[in-house]
């Protein structure tokens, strides 16, 4: 048989002696296959349930900060809202919540509270003064009626109301219609 068939290079099994070994072999071979087969199936399952759990995942922590933002801007809406009480009352309040949330808040409500402060101090100020001279100064800060009409939303009505008398009517006009929307 070996004169008919071409000599092959490479064709005589190297270190078995029969055909029975060489099988053996194979057998081995195909059942570390079928092992290493099964394994990396394994191991594709399980890396298609951690994706799963990672998307399942990401939704949760959009979600989390989602929450995170209407927290927060709960937080400010509560304590700047027209209708909240005074801001002084917060103060206590936000020392005892959430730590970053309550540090900005309250870095806010302190600087705010300053703010009307001062205000309240310009009020007694020019409440002090001639209805005539407060209305001068008071109206050369046109740029800025908001402050105005907050420096005279601090006095009583009876100061404020002498001062805007003596006001251009059109600036005088502006203010309340600033004092109005507050």
């Amino acid at each position: 048989m070996n004169r008919i068939l071409p000599e092959v290079e490479g064709a005589e099994p190297e270190g078995y002696s029969n055909i029975d070994e060489a099988n053996a072999r194979i057998r081995q071979l195909e059942k570390e296959l079928s092992g290493l087969k099964s394994a990396n199936s394994l191991s594709s399952d399980e890396v298609n349930e951690l994706k799963s759990e990672i998307n399942r995942l990401k939704k949760y922590e959009e979600q989390q900060h989602s929450f995170e933002q209407r927290v927060k801007e709960f937080d400010e809406n509560v304590v700047f809202n027209d209708k909240a009480p005074d801001i002084s009352e917060y103060q206590k309040y936000y020392e005892a919540i959430d730590p970053d949330n309550a540090a900005s808040i309250y870095k806010d409500v302190m600087k705010d509270l300053q703010y009307r402060a001062a205000i309240k101090k310009q009020a007694t100020m020019y409440a002090k003064m001639d209805p005539a001279k407060a209305a001068s100064v008071l109206q050369t800060m046109s740029g800025d009626l908001d402050l105005v009409a907050s420096i005279l939303d601090n006095m009583t009505e009876s100061k404020s109301a002498a001062i805007l008398a003596e006001m251009t009517p059109e600036t005088a006009a502006q203010i309340t219609t600033k004092m109005t929307a507050k």
